[in-house]
């Protein structure tokens, strides 16, 4: 859900800085370039980094929690080894996922900041002017009063 929200995001702001600054016959074009370069590559780099980090946290959190299995406590509750080693591992890669979430969120965060704090010289020059829906309904009444008379 989350990705998607942020590629609709990122390609509506591409859409309006792009329609400024070319012509209309190179805009498709560019827009599929754009569409390349963040769904095959962003994909591919951001699948890379997350199984590097649940590798990462996978074993890092086997080294840290399988401390907790001893004879006494792989004894209790009626389970045999298997299903301990199964629900203990399926915890595992919950807590990894969040993990590696956690710090996802906090590079988007420290990403966001750093775009707001800092001044990028902008992109478009001329700021058109959004008219109000009251101004496009008084257009649309009279273009349609103008075609009714003519």
């Amino acid at each position: 859900m989350f990705r998607s929200v942020a590629y609709a995001a990122i390609s509506i702001s591409l859409m309006v800085i792009l329609q400024d600054i070319m012509p209309f016959h190179i805009f498709f074009m560019a827009l599929s370039i754009f569409n390349m370069f963040h769904m095959i590559i962003g994909g591919v780099a951001g699948a890379a980094a997350y199984s590097y980090g649940l590798e990462f946290y996978m074993a890092d959190n086997m080294s840290r929690y399988s401390e907790f299995f001893d004879h006494i406590s792989l004894g209790l509750g009626g389970l045999t080894f298997g299903e301990k080693i199964e629900m203990f591992e399926r915890g595992l890669m919950i807590v990894s996922i969040k993990q590696i979430y956690g710090w996802a969120a906090y590079l988007c965060l420290t990403v966001g900041l750093v775009l707001l704090l800092y001044k990028v010289p902008l992109v478009r020059k001329g700021y058109r002017k959004m008219l109000g829906w009251r101004d496009v309904g008084y257009g649309l009444r009279k273009r349609f009063k103008n075609e009714e008379q003519s």
